[in-house]
């Protein structure tokens, strides 16, 4: 390659050779693939192949080669970015070969229009009707959280309105890449209303503006994950097609596509870039083989943009790679280049108070101006000066705000310091006073107790003592001992000794936690029998804790202090079990650990869905920021029946920690056979079946028998309950007084109508259920419908994601008589971790994956 004649300036690197950031954590980005799969099965395979043929087809069709993503390559063609002026372009640095990605590259990647926008180019449609038909606000475009809600129930839509929802889908997934919460701009979603006005829009240059916008703004030095906005998928295409080894060893080429994004399939093959060029290097001549850009069919190599700045570094380095000159070396120097004189702006001088932001384009304009170069020194000198004066102005500022920093905080610490003083004062006080008092119980201290005056008195302390029989004359002979006198200290005090010792003592029996045999307490049981039979459970694991003493509180306090809490949780009317706990008290070390270490020994097995152990795992302590989708964390039937069980396994035990024995958590299975059965319930003429029988009287599931009869010994069923087709909300049913109460943590999410609908399964079969068990002497036999109420008085989750947290912690409070205080969206990533380590220590390794599907998130 010939050297360039005259040495030119190219823009500089993003950070410099050697110290870019390593990928410290993955790369989070919003448009996951996965998301695709919903849109195809929500709209249906002729909205799906309808969309496919769209302006914006390319990203379902992509979607379909189940592309390998390799972060690792990505990070680093953009920790090693050069530093342009230019809005709609981002170079790149690969050894010593720039290479670009613009709308042109753009637009020979994915096949889009990427055409100048139009002027007065405007959809007028009415979209109001629609909009309102899909449930989402009328001023602004749908996001995916809704979008996502439609999904659910456009199945039986139009095949013209599904392909409008799968467009919007598509739009908000691949064109704009946003975060789900984030809406569509409106005039581009009401575009979907009108297919032609759709299709010729630009949409790739859309597309390429999100793209390039999310990679200008992303910091890839912090050390938490970054997060890409945009179609992120472009950026490894283009590693692909301008690095043409990076293709051909890790690409995995498609034959006869159409566009370059649909020729690839990717890989994540493991492979040091660094060796990547020296092999290169080898191969190839001493350099890595690159196109470094595209040019347009009319010749021209730059794309047009109304807005986009001119950057005199750029158009030095497009022309010495046009005419192969490029200064290899450029890159390599640290400091500046000799023929320009660049005096930096200090970094440690502030801005004054006169500046403003509006005045930053101006300062930058001015500090180019400094840096050109000039031979003529009365023009250096001039800045400098300026920059001496504005020091000194500078520093004369900082002394005065040194000197009212000083005043300000030595009127704030005067009265601190005097009640310091005062508090002081007292310390000292209180410590000679009990000096004093230790004085004088030294004084005292050869007034002994009884006992040790006994050991050392030559007195006999037994003595022979005639006691009197049932038959008169024949007394019997005991020894008993002698009476004790009364201490010189209880005299000295003045206090009387059968005063003294005649005070009741309270005896309490101190009871060692165990297992009971599946319940507790013969009052609880209306058919003993069944009690013999039933097998005794397993003893708790041994990283469990052992029970603390409680503490005992006055007859007053309706409810007892809980574990090492400060704050007392009561209930009004709950007798609290001596051995409640505190369900919000921080996560037991031991069980944590224990959990952690079997995510590490089995994090190899890294391709795992949520029904498998470690991804089970693993959405539950998934801080949401590290949410590989939006819906990531969201708990499933597997999270709420691992949940209800390990609350089974604790009633178990003797004491039970919760405030009542007449208390059952509802088996997830049996809440989702309930709500299946109900789609042909007919009161009239459905009698329960035998595996509601068993139900009914506690001997079903085989792992959650507790012989325990609802009505006689259960009156209340803790149930999750999945409602919306996306959101938990807890059930207290309660038998006696025939109502269902729901607890809801989104109460905006689905109206108090809907809500009676949902719980109407429970609603209408349980009193079946009970006609048909209960004897009509105990209960009266009537199938009216249970009353539905939801408290609006509950913690609430905002922003929503934690639904099914927030039902299992309801449950649980409920079940140990205590408030919900302490349930709140600040402390529910420490309540997750709790809930996954407890489960772990319960539950271990979930085993009946086989029992639900993976829709309830």
């Amino acid at each position: 390659m010939a050297s360039s004649s005259t040495k030119r300036n190219y823009p500089r690197l993003l950070y410099s050779k050697g110290k870019a950031p390593s990928q410290q954590r993955s790369m989070s980005y919003y448009s996951y693939l996965s998301n695709f799969q919903m849109v195809r099965e929500g709209v249906g395979f002729d909205a799906w192949e309808a969309v496919k043929k769209s302006a914006v087809g390319v990203f379902p069709m992509f979607y379909e080669l189940k592309f390998t993503w390799c972060a690792k390559l990505v990070h680093y063609l953009l920790t090693n970015q050069l530093q342009v002026k230019k809005n709609y372009e981002i170079w790149s640095l690969i050894d010593w070969q720039p290479i670009r990605l613009s709308l042109v590259e753009f637009g020979e990647i994915t096949g889009m229009n990427c055409e100048p926008f139009q002027k007065g180019e405007i959809c007028d449609v009415d979209h109001t009707d629609f909009w309102k038909e899909m449930g989402v606000s009328t001023v602004v475009g749908p996001n995916l959280v809704q979008l996502q809600s439609v999904l659910e129930r456009c199945k039986y839509w139009s095949l013209e309105k599904r392909t409008m929802v799968g467009l919007l889908c598509v739009l908000h997934l691949g064109v704009y890449g946003i975060a789900p919460s984030r809406h569509i701009p409106l005039e581009c979603a009401k575009r979907v209303l009108d297919y032609e006005a759709f299709q010729r829009y630009l949409w790739g240059r859309v597309a390429c503006q999100s793209l390039i916008y999310s990679v200008k703004c992303a910091d890839y030095s912090t050390k938490e994950s970054y997060t890409m906005a945009g179609f992120i998928f472009i950026l490894q295409i283009w590693a692909y097609e301008s690095v043409m080894g990076l293709g051909e060893l890790y690409g995995n080429r498609i034959g006869g596509a159409e566009v370059p994004l649909l020729s690839w399939s990717g890989s994540r093959k493991r492979f040091k870039f660094e060796e990547f060029v020296r092999q290169e290097k080898e191969h190839h001549e001493d350099k890595v083989r690159v196109r470094h850009f595209t040019t347009e069919p009319n010749g021209q190599y730059t794309p047009k943009w109304d807005d986009e700045v001119d950057d005199g570094d750029v158009i030095n380095l497009v022309l010495d790679i046009r005419n192969d000159c490029i200064n290899r070396g450029f890159w390599d120097v640290t400091e500046e280049s000799p023929a320009t004189t660049r005096l930096k702006r200090p970094k440690s001088v502030p801005e004054t108070d006169g500046q403003s932001s509006k005045k930053k384009k101006g300062d930058d304009t001015k500090t180019v101006g400094i840096e050109e170069n000039t031979n003529s020194p009365s023009k250096e000198e001039i800045p400098v000066s300026q920059l001496y004066t504005l020091m000194k102005t500078l520093t004369g500022k900082l002394d005065n705000i040194d000197t009212s920093i000083e005043a300000k905080v030595g009127s704030l610490l005067a009265p601190i310091t005097e009640k310091l003083a005062t508090m002081e004062k007292e310390l000292q006080k209180m410590k000679q006073k009990e000096a004093a008092d230790e004085r004088k119980e030294d004084a005292n201290s050869n007034a002994n107790n009884n006992e040790n005056a006994e050991v050392n008195s030559k007195e006999m302390s037994w003595m022979v003592e005639m006691n009197s029989t049932s038959q008169d004359g024949l007394p019997s002979q005991r020894v008993v001992k002698k009476a004790k006198k009364a201490s010189k200290k209880c005299e000295d005090m003045g206090l009387d000794k059968k005063k003294v010792f005649d005070k009741k003592v309270l005896k309490t029996k101190i009871q060692v936690p165990h297992l009971l045999d599946n319940a507790s307490g013969d009052e609880t049981w209306s058919d003993p029998v069944q009690r013999e039979k039933l097998n005794k459970p397993t003893s708790p694991t041994p990283s469990s804790p052992p029970q603390k003493r409680q503490t005992k509180l006055a007859s007053s306090q309706l409810f007892p202090f809980v574990g090492n809490s400060t704050v007392k949780r009561i209930i009004t009317g709950v007798t609290p079990s001596v051995s409640a706990y505190d369900p919000f008290a921080d996560v037991d070390a031991d069980k944590m650990r224990n959990l952690l270490h079997f995510l590490l020994d089995d994090e190899k097995n890294s391709d795992r869905t949520s029904t498998h152990s470690t991804e089970f795992y693993k959405v539950i302590i998934t801080p949401r920021n590290k949410w590989r989708t939006y819906n990531y964390g969201w708990l499933n039937n597997m999270h709420m029946w691992s949940a209800m069980h390990m609350f089974y396994k604790r009633s178990l035990c003797d004491p039970s920690p919760y405030h009542s024995q007449r208390i059952a958590f509802l088996d997830q299975w049996v809440v989702t056979k309930i709500v299946s059965d109900f789609k042909e319930f007919n009161p009239k003429t459905w009698k329960p079946t035998d595996t509601y029988k068993c139900i009914f009287n506690g001997t079903y599931p085989s792992d959650r028998v507790t012989n325990k009869k609802w009505h006689h010994d259960i009156d209340h069923l803790y149930a999750c309950h999945f409602v919306n087709g996306n959101h938990w909300v807890a059930l207290d049913i309660d038998l006696g007084k025939e109502t269902i109460t729901v607890y809801d943590s989104i109460l905006t999410l689905v109206d108090d109508k809907e809500i009676q609908n949902f719980c109407r399964p429970f609603a209408k079969m349980i009193p079946s259920i009970l006609s048909t068990m209960v004897s009509a002497t105990v209960r009266k036999k009537s199938e009216k419908q249970f009353t539905v109420r939801r408290l609006k008085k509950v913690p609430q989750n905002d922003p929503p994601g934690d639904c099914g947290v927030y039902t299992i912690k309801y449950i649980e409070c409920l079940a140990i008589g205590c408030t919900f205080e302490g349930l709140r969206d600040e402390t529910i990533q420490d309540l997750r971790r709790k809930l996954a380590a407890e489960i772990y220590d319960s539950v271990g390794e979930p085993q009946i994956t086989h029992l639900f599907t993976d829709t309830a998130k």
